[in-house]
């Protein structure tokens, strides 16, 4: 089960950010069965919907204030988490910062399914300790609050490193080879061997805005080949 998310650090004018509580029937993830935890505002994109348009109306049935434009993405995080019943959710998440020109908040657009989960809204200054006792997803969501408040907007869309990957060497966001994605073939006519994989072997890190097919296509030369594919 596979869905895009909009999600979005909100704050106001004082520098606090929001989070919701959730309180999940059945835990989501099995190796990690924690049902009881705060979120950011956000959710699944809709067909016909970007992530700026869906972040829109997200934020409109979350809190009720209308955002016009989130502005540019400012991180993005890919995920899956299996439950007990052996049903993997993967997500592609993106992050976009919007500060609301007031606190009020109100659950009154929350749909059904929204309204059984979401427990409480709750604006949070960061420096508040008890933010550090309460689980809060993604895990480094607060700390990466922090830097983003004190130093600015990122001039372009971080993949969060301690929720996918980190940079690699040319600045650009990739996914670091045998620990999140990557896409290999094995070809009947081997080429040179590329990203320490070996003879008999193409492919590589796959860079964040790609799929690892995606990816493992832009690096086959342009030829006829056999190939099989794995992902890790």
């Amino acid at each position: 089960m596979f869905r895009p998310s909009a999600r979005a650090l909100i704050t106001d004018p004082d520098g606090r950010i929001l989070l919701l509580r959730v309180l999940d029937a059945v835990a989501l993830n099995a190796s990690d069965p924690v049902t009881d935890y705060w979120i950011t505002v956000g959710g699944g994109v809709e067909p016909g919907e970007t992530f700026e348009t869906a972040l829109v109306r997200e934020i409109f049935e979350e809190t009720g204030h209308v955002i016009r434009d989130p502005g540019p993405c400012i991180w993005r995080r890919r995920k899956s988490v299996t439950d007990a019943a052996g049903v993997t959710r993967a997500s592609d998440e993106r992050y976009f910062w919007c500060t609301l020109s007031s606190v009020e908040l109100t659950r009154d657009n929350l749909t059904q399914d929204e309204r059984t989960y979401i427990q409480e809204s709750r604006w949070w200054t960061l420096d508040n300790p008890d933010l550090r006792r309460i689980r809060v997803f993604p895990e480094d969501f607060v700390d990466a609050a922090s830097s983003v408040l004190r130093n600015g907007r990122p001039a372009a869309a971080v993949l969060r490193r301690d929720w996918s990957a980190a940079p690699g060497p040319s600045g650009r966001q990739r996914l670091p080879l045998l620990r999140t994605q990557s896409a290999v073939a094995a070809a009947t006519d081997p080429p040179a061997p590329r990203s320490g994989l070996g003879p008999g072997h193409i492919g590589g890190v796959v860079d964040a805005e790609h799929d690892p097919i995606e990816a493992l296509r832009r690096s086959f030369a342009p030829r006829l080949i056999v190939i099989r594919v794995r992902r890790w």
